[in-house]
């Protein structure tokens, strides 16, 4: 079989985190190669690496480090393919934090897709993601997983509702649901509003030409002022 995927990471030390990845390409019969390359330690092979992987059929790249995790950002340098970055809490690493950022912080134009710290299995999930938008079949393993994580939260919820405690009040997934208008009733309801406002504007201008006329009758009946000047002449 042909890799799709290549899983790269700085030193075996860091196996046991990216070995999940491995795992959950076994799950979606993904075909994988994985190796241990260093981007201090020998420069030359990331470098011939990550020019000719996708001319081996590699779509692409999952590279883990820790510490100065500069792995995956030369890669991502060298390679058209898209590169996840893992960043792993290695054993000289500043609580994680150092990793994250080297493989994080990238300068414009030269992109790496960062996952959590020690989140193999997301970058496994993430490549075959982006692989499955060219291939049918792996959209629908990729499907199948999403619903069977939709099926554990159900069967998890089903689980704690054998739980028995004295104040647990628990409502059912149906009874937490709101209940959904049908259409008639948005319809009658859209009718209401309608007639509502022509209401209000029907009122509206009733009232303002009775304000109107009022006014122009005060001004109508006043009495015209004489002037006592000029009838004195």
């Amino acid at each position: 079989m042909t890799p799709k995927v290549s899983i790269i990471m700085g030193s075996t030390s860091d196996l046991k985190i990216m070995e999940s990845a491995a795992q959950f390409f076994d799950e979606m019969e993904i075909p994988y190669e994985i190796n241990a390359l260093s981007a201090h330690r020998v420069p030359e092979l990331v470098m011939d690496f990550a020019k000719n992987a996708h001319k081996r059929g590699i779509k692409v790249i999952i590279a883990g480090a820790g510490g100065a995790a500069h792995l995956p950002g030369v890669i991502a340098a060298l390679t058209p393919l898209p590169v996840i970055g893992i960043p792993i809490k290695s054993s000289n690493s500043i609580d994680g934090w150092d990793s994250i950022l080297s493989i994080l912080q990238m300068p414009s134009g030269i992109p790496v897709a960062t996952m959590a710290l020690d989140g193999a299995r997301n970058g496994a999930i993430l490549a075959a993601q982006i692989m499955a938008t060219g291939d049918e079949a792996l959209m629908q393993k990729v499907q199948k997983f999403k619903a069977d994580l939709a099926k554990k939260i159900a069967k998890a919820n089903a689980d704690l509702a054998q739980i028995k405690m004295k104040f647990k009040t628990n409502l059912t997934m149906d009874e937490q649901t709101p209940v959904k208008a049908d259409k008639k009733t948005l319809r009658m309801m859209i009718i209401l509003i309608i007639l509502l406002l022509i209401g209000i504007a029907t009122r509206w201008t009733y009232i303002k030409k009775e304000i109107v006329d009022s006014t122009r009758s005060i001004f109508s009946n006043e009495a015209p002022v004489s002037d006592s000047s000029s009838s004195q002449h």
